[in-house]
């Protein structure tokens, strides 16, 4: 069997069925695009794309968040360029594999990847190397941007980078005072029954883990660190949190009716509470922060491969990036679409210095955590292994 296969029944997918979905999708119940999503995104699981074929050669099968599809057609570029969408929404990175295994070699066109799976997704060969000979406007990108770390492996670009942010520690400035520092601020008596969290595995374990162990090497950690940081995130679920919201769209109105007052999450979050919520600031912790970089990918075997090129494209142009951080709230990647930015999303992130920003977080997401075993180092499986029992505790 090839490595590739053992890589996958590693994480449970060497045989892609409903109950293996299940099982990849019960980890993280909704992403951080749950807000924008809703149930929409679990078609694909249900239907598969075998029977989801496209016919016409201008259109190209899209799977991955909602709205960075329709940012695409900014100034009417389908219409344009005669290019058909056929979108299906996910609400995991973790459903790209699922489905590319279950029917989608060979009819997905386009998929959305974070970095902290792009990698590893390219790595298994469930995408496509990109020739930037085809894509001009690889060059509008922030120079990070251009050699951000995990879109090449191999030397091969499989990734480009469409839209990024930060988990960050939010609060209520009306009853918050004082900027809290640490992730570990959350323990505070004050905050008994205050503090809220967002059922995001990678979200909450990799903040956590450069608290409690005091590392930025969040996913290269030993067995008695990661029981370490669940216990920390167990005695906050239990002592301190007012419970375990869904997705960040439940954590903004949570934000909004003053259930919680400080909670780990998502700049977007302070827009989604609405004009009526109270004053919502962050801080970016002393132990560090998660920022995630969302790419748009070519699948393997594409069928519409000339028309998803056109796609890839226009996602570097600075009317589709400027429409998609306009809608979702998300940072651009292409510094020629500041200009066209309303003032609320530009106001969310560090413009004024991508680079050094990126610099401080190692010019990239973290690596996945190794899926196969590596010394004492623990597995992404003993990882959501423990996620499991931390949602049940």
């Amino acid at each position: 069997m090839s490595r590739e296969f053992h890589l996958l029944e590693r994480l449970g997918l060497g045989r892609i069925h409903a109950s293996g979905a299940a099982r990849i999708r019960s980890f993280q119940p909704m992403s951080r695009r749950g807000f924008l999503a809703g149930a929409a995104g679990t078609a694909a699981l249900a239907t598969g794309f075998g029977a989801r074929e496209a016919k016409a050669a201008s259109t190209v099968n899209f799977f991955g968040w909602q709205d960075y599809d329709t940012a695409l057609d900014a100034k009417g570029f389908f219409a344009a360029h005669d290019l058909e969408v056929k979108s299906t929404y996910m609400t995991d990175n973790n459903e790209i594999i699922a489905n590319a295994k279950n029917g989608g070699i060979g009819n997905m066109d386009l998929v959305t990847p974070d970095l902290l799976y792009g990698p590893f997704m390219a790595e298994i060969g469930l995408f496509e190397p990109l020739d930037l000979a085809q894509l001009p406007n690889f060059s509008n990108l922030f120079e990070p941007f251009k050699t951000i770390r995990g879109a090449r492996v191999n030397d091969q670009q499989f990734c480009l980078p469409f839209a990024w942010g930060n988990v960050i520690l939010m609060y209520n400035a009306d009853v918050v005072k004082e900027a809290p520092t640490s992730w570990l601020d959350m323990l505070k008596p004050e905050f008994t029954g205050k503090v809220g969290l967002a059922a995001e595995m990678s979200h909450l374990v990799i903040p956590f883990t450069m608290a409690v162990a005091k590392t930025q090497n969040a996913t290269r950690i030993t067995q008695a660190v990661l029981d370490e940081v669940y216990a920390t995130l167990t005695k906050i679920k239990k002592e301190q949190a007012r419970s375990i919201a869904p997705s960040f769209g439940d954590l903004a109105q949570q934000f909004a009716s003053g259930e919680i007052v400080i909670a780990p999450a998502w700049e977007p979050v302070a827009v989604w509470a609405g004009d009526k919520a109270p004053p919502l600031k962050w801080s970016f912790p002393v132990e560090g922060s998660f920022s995630f970089i969302d790419n748009m990918a070519l699948v393997k075997d594409a069928p519409h491969k000339e028309a998803a090129y056109k796609l890839l494209n226009q996602s570097l142009s600075p009317e589709a990036q400027a429409q998609a951080a306009n809608k979702n709230m998300t940072a651009v990647t292409v510094e020629a679409a500041l200009p066209l930015l309303d003032a609320k999303p530009r106001s969310l992130y560090p413009y004024d210095d991508v680079n050094g920003f990126w610099a401080k977080r190692g010019d990239g997401m973290p690596p996945l955590w190794p899926v196969e075993k590596e010394g004492d180092l623990v597995t992404l499986d003993d990882v959501l292994a423990g996620w499991e029992n931390f949602l049940r505790a």
